[in-house]
């Protein structure tokens, strides 16, 4: 199974590998060099989204994969993970690092002309542990808000769940 382990709970995912098989390939090698472990969830509001950013925002993990390819047009519905490939109209050529889960249906990122690419959907089960990650980040008071650590991610390379 692909997941993500956190600090709050374990996101499991169904990846998209017969719509964005590149895409797929593409996140799976950040995840089998062990790239997210460590990073964080580090936004809240329409999606949660996480990216290679250790919690300290100082410490970048360098990388040289690139993505050049927008392969899906599925939609941005509750649950949909995607990664951002560059600005509207651009072509795209990104190290498209950064994955957000949709909290709600967006389907205004629909229209974006290939600006982001729906990869994976989280099962239905894992949402509470997603609206625990944005809790976390979005709590009544702002100064409380805190990072949600990526413990371990897997993307059926790694048997053993965080």
């Amino acid at each position: 199974a692909e997941y993500m382990g956190t600090d709050v709970g374990l996101v499991q995912m169904k990846l998209h590998t017969d719509v964005a098989p590149e895409t797929c390939k593409h996140i799976s090698r950040f995840v089998q060099e062990g790239m997210y472990d460590g990073c964080c969830f580090y936004r809240a509001d329409f999606a949660v989204q996480m990216g290679l950013r250790k919690p300290d925002f100082l410490v970048p993990v360098p990388t040289d994969h690139r993505l050049t390819v927008c392969e899906t047009r599925l939609p941005h519905i509750r649950g949909s993970a995607a990664v951002f490939l560059g600005p509207k109209g651009e072509t795209p050529n990104a190290k498209a690092s950064e994955v957000f889960i949709n909290l709600t249906d967006n389907p205004h990122l629909d229209e974006t002309n290939g600006a982001y690419c729906v990869f994976a959907q989280v099962e239905e089960s894992h949402f509470d542990v997603l609206e625990a990650i944005k809790a976390k980040k979005r709590p009544a008071d702002v100064k409380q808000s805190k990072n949600v650590l990526i413990k371990r991610a897997n993307m059926g390379i790694r048997d053993d769940p965080p």
